[in-house]
């Protein structure tokens, strides 16, 4: 199983070293290289002369979840509930709070074979076995219903695009897996970190084909909140 073989300390203490060289190009992690838009900056030094430092509310302000869920509205013509979306300090967060919501000690975890090696670290974190399903060209590297019978999975998480081939499951592979994973009692949970870098193909939700689906999301700059 690949993913016995590197850890994502080493992979990180790889990405310090490399910082030293002036000429490194880097491939190896999704580290943005951009500041945070003016206005951005300008919200935040706000927020610091106001000196509201108290806490927010358990699922973020109100005001994000909303705007999030305009986003829905307009990028995938769904209706969110704000009070179903929960805000998170980085995906990591979200990642565990996910598999804590789905998996009991014991309990096994699927997860794509290439793909993120971190999922992996969260799985053990919460007492889960994981389970790595191979994939390769011939389902273009995409986890299908064939893949999953005959498992004792609990959970399935997949990304899409995946990191790291960077494929989209197709609207058609998505639908049939998720079908799957509800009838067969196991909790989807669908990283759709990457599709805002999707250009050339419409990317569909996991939630325009389940509302049972946990989706995990990250907005790292700034997200286009118009009204749809």
């Amino acid at each position: 199983m690949r993913y016995n073989k590197i850890s994502s300390f080493v992979v990180m203490d790889l990405v310090k070293e490399a910082q030293k060289y002036s000429d490194t190009i880097h491939f190896e992690i999704g580290q943005p290289d951009l500041a945070p838009s003016p206005k951005v900056q300008e919200a935040m030094q706000r927020a610091i002369t106001k000196e509201e430092f108290g806490y927010t509310e358990t699922l973020g302000l109100l005001e994000l979840r909303e705007k999030i869920a305009m986003h829905y509205k307009r990028d995938y013509n769904l209706e969110i509930d704000p009070n179903l979306i929960l805000i998170t300090p980085g995906t990591s967060n979200a990642f565990l709070i996910a598999y804590l919501l789905t998996l009991e000690s014991g309990d096994t975890l699927g997860i794509s074979d290439p793909g993120y090696p971190c999922y992996k670290n969260f799985g053990v974190m919460v007492d889960a076995k994981v389970e790595a399903i191979g994939v390769d060209s011939s389902t273009n590297f995409e986890i299908t219903p064939k893949h999953l019978e005959g498992r004792d999975l609990k959970a399935l998480h997949i990304s899409s695009p995946s990191n790291p081939t960077g494929n989209l499951y197709s609207n058609e592979s998505l639908q049939n897996l998720i079908e799957y994973c509800d009838s067969e009692g196991i909790s989807f949970i669908s990283d759709e970190l990457y599709h805002g870098l999707v250009y050339d193909k419409e990317a569909k939700s996991a939630l325009n084909f389940s509302k049972n689906a946990i989706v995990i999301k990250s907005y790292p700059r700034k997200v286009d909140i118009r009204t749809p």
